[in-house]
């Protein structure tokens, strides 16, 4: 998990979490050395190079010429230069080379080196003095921000005019966070996010992540804004069945502010993403403030009962089919376009079915045209079609949310 303060279009927060997201790219690449395939691998590496592309761009066309001066050293400005001048041969290499390549892995590893050191100096060295100056880092970062989705959407264009899918992936990882995409905290009182911005905490969460435990003491509530969280029911034989979904709709970790500090259910990473994140005592000390906010948040618990419930009613008298569809539903409702990250085992996870059952119900809704599953990816095609083949489940959840936490400041 990587985390960051949320700072608006501050320039060194929005460095600081390129510094981040590319920190998490790296260790997902380790993890493919041991089990990844080598398409996932080049992909992978796809994206990291890309990633370093854009950071390099802005850093060296708006940020480095605005920190010029603050600079007390002038050194550490050619440095950096120095660092990045390195940095771009050994993408350039990269992108020349395949996966297969003996010295491919190897390659990445410099790569990788080269960039903590990079941006150890800048953090330590370069970041400080900027912030002495006191330069207008919010003014400077709209401009690094909107050169830098500029950037993004150029990049990877296929003949056809299409993004390749590891472009894809990096516009939607650096969609400029922002507290607001989810619709809790969109509904809040601007005094009441007025207060919280300070204390908000953005994280990139993993998919497959925990974010806690069945029975662990929660440090925190999770306010996802593209991400998407399964609650899960865990058995004592360890066995799990998912009871409910969290994304921009909502929070995680209601039992804090609910009169507990536990809670008999998991919270896992069901599709990687962003949240925003707030302390126990914070979230406890604004719910006991009573007003706008204890009332928005008992309409959203209530309305996550009723998921629940469904839930449960739903996988007792319903086809796999059925769950399915409904399943997808409810995630598409809380992401942003129309495709997930989500393996097949994931899947027989959540459903709490083997896994031959998903893939099988994977590859009917596949045949009819539904949707589209390729390498841990599911896209649909069909909204309509699978609403049509859900049960009333998805409706009656979907009727309640609506009803309850209607797109409106909350008062």
């Amino acid at each position: 998990m990587k985390h960051l303060k949320y700072l608006g279009d501050d320039a060194i927060a929005l460095l600081t979490a390129d510094h981040q997201q590319v920190k998490c790219l790296f260790a997902e690449f380790d993890q493919l050395k041991q089990q990844g395939s080598a398409q996932d691998k080049a992909a992978l590496v796809e994206q990291i190079c890309s990633v370093l592309k854009v950071h390099a761009a802005i850093e060296e066309e708006i940020f480095y010429p605005a920190a010029h001066d603050a600079l007390a050293d002038s050194d550490l400005m050619s440095e950096a230069l120095a660092h990045h001048a390195g940095a771009k041969e050994l993408v350039a290499e990269l992108e020349k080379m395949n996966p297969y390549d003996q010295l491919y892995d190897a390659k990445v590893s410099v790569l990788r080196r080269q960039i903590e050191h990079h941006v150890k100096e800048v953090e330590a060295k370069i970041f400080p003095q900027v912030l002495k100056a006191k330069l207008d880092t919010a003014a400077l970062g709209a401009k690094m921000n909107q050169r830098k989705v500029t950037l993004i959407q150029e990049m990877g264009n296929t003949s056809d005019g299409s993004k390749s899918e590891p472009v894809r992936e990096l516009v939607r990882a650096n969609t400029s966070p922002d507290p607001r995409k989810n619709q809790l905290l969109a509904s809040l009182p601007p005094a009441a996010l007025q207060r919280w911005l300070a204390d908000l905490e953005y994280v990139e969460l993993r998919l497959g992540e925990v974010l806690y435990e069945a029975g662990g003491k929660l440090s925190h509530v999770y306010f996802p804004t593209t991400a998407i969280i399964s609650l899960l029911y865990v058995m004592q034989n360890g066995e799990s069945a998912e009871i409910a979904v969290v994304g921009n709709d909502g929070v995680v970790g209601i039992s804090l502010f609910m009169g507990g500090d536990s809670t008999p259910s998991r919270a896992l990473v069901q599709s990687a993403g962003g949240a925003y994140r707030l302390t126990a005592q914070l979230m406890k000390e604004e719910f006991d403030r009573g007003g706008p906010v204890l009332h928005l948040l008992l309409r959203y618990t209530q309305a996550l009962i009723t998921q629940m419930v469904q839930t449960a009613a739903c996988n007792k008298h319903h086809s796999l089919d059925q769950q399915l569809c409904r399943w997808l539903l409810l995630s598409l409702d809380r992401l942003q376009g129309t495709e997930m990250v989500m393996t097949q085992a994931l899947i027989a996870h959540m459903l709490g079915v083997p896994l031959a059952g998903a893939t099988e119900g994977a590859l009917k809704l596949q045949t009819a045209g539904l949707i589209n599953y390729t390498q841990g990816r599911i896209r649909v095609l069909d909204r309509g079609g699978l609403e049509k083949r859900t049960c009333e489940c998805y409706a009656v959840v979907k009727k309640e949310y609506d009803r309850l936490l209607p797109h409106q400041l909350a008062a």
